[in-house]
């Protein structure tokens, strides 16, 4: 079953757990097709690529959904697997969700997240009620973690793939909810997977400025004006506050164009590089290119 999985790893400057995730595939026998999206590395992540003979795709740098695009371009497979670079992907998770998604019903399911050391990775946030729950079986929720969404091909055609407006973060928020307004269902499954984490998002004024811009896109994106405009008045005063008391010299300006940005309901004005596509639609009965 595993020949008819798509495996779609985006990659930047993490060739240590690229290596990892590479080696614990090889170490599964993961016959699916793999492909490795690279966003311009200057770590030898290409040659990690090449050294376990997958597929390598080297693109811009334009942002996780981006990447992430540009290889459900070149996919050929039914199902699609769309994974961090550093995450510990056992066989039976993999087999597990391709016989979920069995049900067209279902647009996508994620596996529950681990520590290394075993222990469950909390995703968003303390309050979501998954984290607490022992899950044995099959999970209906709202929001899959985007360490790792399995989907299938029809899915992708009729939701589209990721709104390349976010350049890092909020994106799998957004595709989501894009899912459960076409009446797809969304779950998480028993199976584990282990995101080992933190290869990719390097601690930057410029990443914690798109956080919170693309947090502020996604709720104008998704709520009507009487969620948005409160939200919006809030992050402003947070960023007015933060730059007002910032020291650290990086974050200063970047607290201070946030709350411009704000003020004038820029929400588009990324600190990072976007393609500027947007939503990325796919054509029916095409091999999503």
């Amino acid at each position: 079953m595993l020949e008819q999985l798509s495996l779609i790893i985006p990659s930047f400057n993490g060739a240590d757990a690229l290596q990892k995730t590479l080696a614990k595939l090889q170490a599964e026998q993961i016959t699916a097709e793999i492909i490795v999206v690279d966003g311009g590395s200057s770590d030898g992540s290409q040659a990690v690529a090449t050294g376990f003979g997958v597929r390598l795709l080297e693109v811009q740098n334009h942002g996780y959904g981006h990447n992430l695009n540009r290889g459900i371009e070149i996919a050929t497979r039914q199902y699609l697997a769309l994974m961090n670079s550093d995450v510990l992907m056992p066989r039976q998770t993999l087999l597990a969700a391709l016989k979920r998604l069995e049900n067209p019903s279902l647009g996508a399911v994620g596996p529950v997240p681990l520590q290394e050391n075993g222990s469950r990775q909390q995703s968003f946030g303390i309050t979501y009620l998954p984290n607490h729950l022992k899950i044995t079986q099959p999970l209906a929720v709202k929001m899959l973690h985007g360490f790792c969404l399995i989907t299938r091909r029809d899915v992708l055609q009729t939701v589209g793939g990721f709104d390349e407006h976010f350049f890092m973060y909020n994106e799998e928020y957004d595709w989501c909810w894009r899912v459960l307004k076409k009446a797809y269902s969304l779950e998480i499954i028993p199976e584990t997977a282990v995101h080992f984490g933190g290869s990719s998002t390097p601690n930057s004024a410029a990443i914690f400025f798109e956080g919170r811009r693309g947090g502020m896109y996604l709720v104008d994106k998704h709520f009507p004006f009487w969620v948005a405009e409160p939200t919006r008045r809030f992050f402003q005063l947070e960023a007015w506050l933060s730059g007002f008391f910032e020291r650290r010299t990086d974050f200063k300006p970047m607290w201070q164009r946030l709350e411009q940005q704000l003020k004038q309901k820029n929400y588009l004005g990324a600190a990072l590089p976007l393609s500027g596509r947007g939503e990325v639609h796919f054509k029916p009965n095409d091999s999503v290119h």
